[in-house]
Parts: C-alpha cells; sequence; structure tokens
C-alpha cells in the first residue's frame, strides 16, 4: 500500500525532499468559525499532529512522510462545531518503510478544541466533548 501511496504521492509532490524531513506548523484557530475553516483548521492540525508524532516517535529519522485525510464529517451543534476525521500515514526512513490508519475527532467552538483520537474502525464513533483532550499546539 505504501508504495502506491508513494508512487502518487512523489508524483504529487507531496513527499518532503528525500532526507530533509522538517517539523510541521501547527495551525492557529480560525477567528470566524464557519464549516469550511473549521473543517480546514481540523484537518490542519491533525496533519501537523500525526506528521510530527511520526517524525518524534520511531526513534529513526524519517527521510518522508506523507500524511492524508480520507473522511471528512462535519456537524455543527449549538455548542460548537465537530470535525471526524481519518486518515492514512505512510512513512518512509533508512530501515523502515511503512503505513498505519487512524481516526481523530475535534469540537471547536470560540473558546476551545477538543481532540481524541482512535482506531480507523472508530470514525464517526469519537467523541472529543466526552472524552477529548484540551488542543493547545493549534
Amino acid at each position: 500500500m505504501i508504495g502506491l501511496l508513494g508512487v502518487a504521492a512523489f508524483q504529487a509532490g507531496l513527499f518532503a525532499t528525500p532526507g530533509h524531513v522538517e517539523r510541521q506548523p501547527y495551525p492557529d484557530k480560525p477567528a470566524d468559525l464557519t464549516e469550511q475553516r473549521v473543517t480546514q483548521y481540523a484537518k490542519a492540525c491533525e496533519n501537523a499532529t500525526v506528521w510530527n508524532e511520526e517524525l518524534t516517535g520511531s526513534g529513526e529519522t524519517p527521510t518522508q512522510i506523507l500524511v492524508s485525510m480520507d473522511e471528512v464529517m462535519v456537524s455543527n451543534r449549538s455548542t460548537g462545531w465537530t470535525v471526524q476525521l481519518s486518515y492514512m500515514v505512510g512513512v518512509h526512513s533508512p530501515n523502515r518503510v511503512g503505513d498505519s490508519t487512524g481516526a481523530a475527532a475535534y469540537f471547536v467552538n470560540e473558546s476551545t478544541t477538543l481532540r481524541t483520537v482512535g482506531a480507523k474502525a472508530d470514525h464517526g464513533e469519537l467523541d472529543p466533548r466526552r472524552n477529548g483532550s484540551v488542543v493547545t499546539r493549534c
């Protein structure tokens, strides 16, 4: 799977230059919370979070990383926005090539951002308002 994903990503220019992978910046929360802006914010926050975890978590410096969002569901509640998403991450390093999947859910309003994570099979079932952690980076 990483092979096909990797080839498509390389052709699209989505990988960092081989051997030169840097931390991704975390986005700022938009001042005006619309469906489009909250969706972009949650996707950018999850992309940076997963990317940076892969960069520092393996004990070996990756030479390529790709994070792609598969499914995104957004709902507007009276207290804020909920964004459910699933993703795939592909990583290449000198001694490892692999991919994995996961899911995350965000609750976003003017005063807070909450995030919870799970397996891709949990997509749509995660509830960041009930068991999410406060996001301080995004």
